[in-house]
């Protein structure tokens, strides 16, 4: 179990009265006091095993109604361990024409449980690149990325285990049933019989898929297999979540459908790693976002704080002017070279 440093306010009895807590989480915090600079404020330093404390405060999330707000979240943000992280990260390709083809030149994010971290950005941007090094589909050129304190490279098995990866263009196996397709997964997931046959009978009747269940997946239309990839992302119950433009050529009524879900996985304290270009649906989703542009961050906030750096009132608007900005400074750089 993953042994995380987290310092605080000595008022963490406070908090846990907050969050409502139960007793049994006070076995699992071992204090350390020392003081700070300031007499003020003494500062505790608490060791508590991650795993443990995210399910702990999972349970209680529906309770939370204060945590939906941005200042009070900023505020216990100390508290409350950060499970997708990256340093550095870079992805290069070679490209026989243009030689090195940065994709991803080094970014920095940070992503916490039960809020919706947003990468946006143009097709092309390097979204699908940096979700596919945070699900170790493939492996960065430099810097680093952890999940829950697992590093993608070093503890792949494990981070696999951790998260739920899903895209509009993830495929499904034509010749095998919903049902099948959905259970396969699971024997992937190394669930066993018992724990199985209780997800597979959640997820099917939250994703309304029994009426499907029996249908081969080629017989399947575009929403009912998008239903079953969320079935199979989310069978493993994991406590981070990848969606790379999962809206993406979807028509309305399943768009809904899709961002309902990805809403409730964040009220259940999930952590959700969203990309998207489509602005409404940042605004609807989104707690964190970052813009990313050929390859690099170009901004990072909340969607207001878009919007104050920009003097813009619409976020479309905010972000074309981002995205203009870094894309003349990626040219004069180019030619500087």
């Amino acid at each position: 179990m993953i042994a995380t440093k987290c310092t605080v306010l000595h008022s963490f009895s406070r908090l846990l009265t907050v969050f409502s807590i139960t007793p049994s989480l006070h076995h699992f915090i071992t204090p350390d006091l020392h003081q700070s600079g300031s007499s003020r404020f003494p500062v505790t330093t608490f060791h508590f095993p991650v795993t443990t404390f995210h399910s702990q405060l999972t349970t209680h999330y529906s309770q939370l109604s204060a945590w939906r707000d941005p200042c009070t979240f900023s505020a216990l943000c100390p508290v409350y361990p950060v499970m997708v992280r990256t340093h550095g990260l870079k992805k290069h390709f070679k490209d026989p024409k243009t030689g090195i083809k940065k994709a991803v030149d080094g970014i920095d994010i940070e992503a916490r449980p039960g809020r919706i971290f947003g990468l946006l950005g143009v097709n092309g941007a390097g979204k699908t690149t940096v979700l596919r090094m945070l699900s170790t589909v493939i492996k960065p050129t430099a810097g680093s990325a952890d999940i829950d304190g697992l590093d993608v490279v070093a503890d792949a098995q494990q981070v696999r285990a951790s998260i739920g990866f899903m895209s509009n263009s993830t495929a499904l196996y034509g010749r095998l049933t919903s049902r099948e397709v959905i259970q396969y997964f699971g024997t992937l997931y190394g669930m066993d019989d018992s724990r199985l046959k209780d997800r597979m009978r959640y997820v099917m009747d939250k994703l309304e898929i029994h009426e499907f269940a029996d249908r081969l997946c080629d017989k399947l239309s575009t929403g009912q297999k998008q239903r079953v990839s969320i079935a199979r992302t989310i069978l493993h119950d994991p406590p981070v979540l990848f969606f790379d433009e999962p809206t993406a050529g979807l028509d309305v009524v399943t768009s809904q459908t899709v961002m309902e879900f990805i809403e409730e996985a964040r009220d259940l304290g999930k952590t959700v790693v969203f990309s998207t270009h489509i602005m409404s649906e940042v605004d609807r989703l989104c707690d964190d976002i970052a813009v990313i542009h050929d390859g690099v961050i170009v901004a990072s906030g909340s969607p207001d704080t878009m919007r104050e750096m920009t003097g813009e009132k619409s976020l479309e608007r905010a972000f074309l002017q981002l995205v203009k900005f870094q894309a003349g400074y990626v040219s004069a750089r180019k030619a500087a070279e």
